[in-house]
């Protein structure tokens, strides 16, 4: 693994803080809070946005805000002209184009990201074609994560903790009544969402833990 920091998106930093997983999933990263870093714009998101008002109860809201405070915000920025080429596609927002901008930038950096519309503009995009090649293989995807926690806590622990995500559909899958208890079929869910975001982004894309 890299020195870090590690870049932690938006999407999965709410879905770790909320299941109270985030200081768990990073050290299994080899990372911590102060090795970590989150988009500025996250806490705004959380306390008035409503990106994630239908996933989370207040609850989780509460965890998530808590944990912004304790994990440092992005201070740098990337380039213009990389930015600007990242944002000019319609499946990147300015927060995606900060993350994969300084990924490009900083060849130390790695990202953990459950935004798939980034991941697959990023790996497949032709325009992207050189930001691709200095960013493969360190982007962590959430489903990396999920089987990292599966392995060291089990699949009932990590089934547990995220049932505070209901609607989130990547965990209403994965962690089904069929597959809660059984990490074989658990790890064959995942593995297969694995295989469909590597037909879309290539198999050197995303990192190998």
């Amino acid at each position: 693994m890299p020195e870090g920091p590690v870049l932690v998106d938006s999407d999965i930093f709410v879905l770790l803080a909320g299941a109270r997983l985030l200081d768990r999933a990073l050290a299994l990263l080899g990372f911590s809070r102060d090795s970590s870093r989150r988009l500025p714009a996250l806490p705004h998101m959380l306390a008035r946005g409503r990106k994630f008002a239908q996933l989370m109860n207040p609850q989780t809201r509460k965890l998530a805000l808590g944990a912004c405070e304790t994990v440092p915000e992005i201070a740098d920025r990337p380039g213009d002209e990389v930015f600007q080429q990242l944002l000019d596609v319609p499946d990147i927002d300015a927060g995606e184009a900060v993350l994969y901008g300084l990924l490009a930038e900083q060849p130390a950096c790695v990202l953990a990201s459950a935004d798939k519309r980034a991941m697959q503009a990023v790996g497949s995009q032709p325009e992207l074609t050189g930001v691709r090649q200095r960013v493969a293989g360190r982007v962590i995807c959430l489903e990396t994560v999920l089987e990292l926690l599966m392995r060291h806590d089990g699949v009932e622990a990590t089934a547990h903790a995220f049932a505070v995500f209901p609607q989130y559909k990547t965990f209403q899958v994965v962690f089904s009544s069929h597959n809660a208890t059984d990490q074989a079929r658990c790890l064959a869910s995942l593995r297969s969402y694995l295989r469909d975001l590597k037909r879309q982004v290539g198999d050197d894309f995303l990192r190998q833990l």
